[in-house]
Formats: structure tokens, C-alpha cells, sequence
């Protein structure tokens, strides 16, 4: 997900689809807390020294980078195998969520002073020029890259390997102008053909507003 929390809209209460799946409307001390719990102590070292651990990251929920970096760590586990093998686009918000003129960007290409362990995928762009994506393949890279203030991880909808064979499809349903609510409809009308072709389809929100659809594809 990009966010350590979210909400669904009310409007969406209002449909087959979505109305009976409980929304996870997270509050800060709900996620202090959980962070409280992280037994750091247990876990493996990382091959550097994290750094500004006490830096304030998210203002609101009173969440620092150490944070930040313990809640990647704790969820390893469960978030490398879908990052494995996939080229990723980093959101990086080196200083959260402090100020509206706050940087915020997407990286593409690894620079050549990231450790060498990180490794990187080499493919072109349509403008011509190389691109070195890197690759999240074990705790130490996804804590790096934490630590160099890499909020979210965008991934290729393939591998290495067979990155003209996509796994799986998003479908990116954004309101623009309109509600939650048209969403919501648009993505049960999406739901139901997806059904029909007997293709899974799992949902998330996006943003503010938006919804995204992931079906498994073969």
C-alpha cells in the first residue's frame, strides 16, 4: 500500500461489492502502539548504520523515521515476496510529511554511490537512455532504501525474467471530478466482468479517492 493507514469513504458503504468488508481506519496511537510491540532486539542486524532515527517524519501521528524504518523491517516477511525480482519506482520523502514544500519525488534510476549489494536491472526508456531500476530482494535493500527516506515501493507488474509477461493487471479507477461513489460503481461494474472471466480481483484504495483493481494474470 502507500499509506501505513487508510480509510474508506462512506460513499462506498453503499455498495454490494464493498459494503460488507470492514475498512481499516487506523489512528496514530493505534499505529505507535503496534510499533511499541516491535521487538527489535530480535531481528537480524543490517549490514549499515541507520541514520536521523529520531527525525520527525509524520507530524500528525507523531511518527519518526526510526519508526518508519521498524515498521518495514517487522513486515519484511510478508512484503519482499511481492517485491522479488520486480523493477521498483521509490516515492521518497526524505522529510515526511513536515511541510507542504516538504520534498517529495519518484526515483527511477539507482545512483552508483548505493551499496553494490542493492541490486539493479538495467533497461531502456522511450526517451532513449538507460535506466538502473533496483531491486528489492532481501531486508537489507528494502531498510536502505527506507532509510534514505523511500516511503512507498511502486513495482513492475512483471519479474526479471519475463518483464514481457505481466502476472498481474492493475486497473487505476480515479474520480477526477466526480465522487468516491462513481468509483465504487465503475469498480463493481469491473468486478462482475472479472468475474465472468473468472479472474480474481482484489481492491484497494488509492490516495485520496481513488481505487485500485489487481487481478492475477496468467
Amino acid at each position: 500500500g502507500r499509506k501505513m493507514a487508510c480509510s474508506v469513504s462512506r460513499d462506498l458503504k453503499d455498495y454490494a461489492w464493498i459494503k460488507n468488508r470492514k475498512p481499516f481506519a487506523a489512528k496514530a496511537p493505534v499505529i505507535r502502539n503496534y510499533i511499541a510491540k516491535l521487538n527489535v532486539s530480535q531481528m537480524p542486524r543490517s549490514k549499515f548504520e541507520f541514520t536521523n532515527e529520531n527525525k520527525l517524519m509524520f507530524p500528525k501521528a507523531k511518527l519518526t523515521k526510526g519508526d518508519l524504518l521498524n515498521y518495514y523491517r517487522q513486515i519484511a516477511p510478508l512484503m519482499l515476496p511481492y517485491l522479488k525480482d520486480r523493477p521498483l519506482t521509490l516515492e521518497r520523502l526524505p522529510d515526511g510529511l513536515t511541510s507542504k514544500s516538504a520534498p517529495h519525488f519518484w526515483q527511477k534510476n539507482t545512483p552508483d554511490y548505493y551499496p553494490s549489494w542493492i541490486k539493479r536491472i538495467v533497461l531502456p526508456t522511450l526517451k532513449e537512455r538507460d535506466v538502473a531500476y533496483a531491486l528489492v530482494n532481501d531486508v537489507d535493500s528494502l531498510l536502505y532504501l527506507a532509510n534514505q527516506g523511500c516511503v512507498a515501493f511502486h513495482i513492475y507488474e512483471s519479474r526479471i525474467g519475463s518483464l514481457d509477461r505481466p502476472d498481474f493487471v492493475l486497473f487505476d479507477l480515479d474520480p477526477g471530478t466526480g465522487s468516491m461513489g462513481h468509483t465504487a460503481k465503475i469498480a463493481n461494474v469491473l468486478h462482475e466482468l472479472l468475474e465472468d472471466a473468472k479472474a480474481g480481483a482484489f481492491i484497494k484504495t488509492s490516495g485520496k479517492r481513488g481505487l485500485h483493481i489487481f487481478s492475477p494474470w496468467k
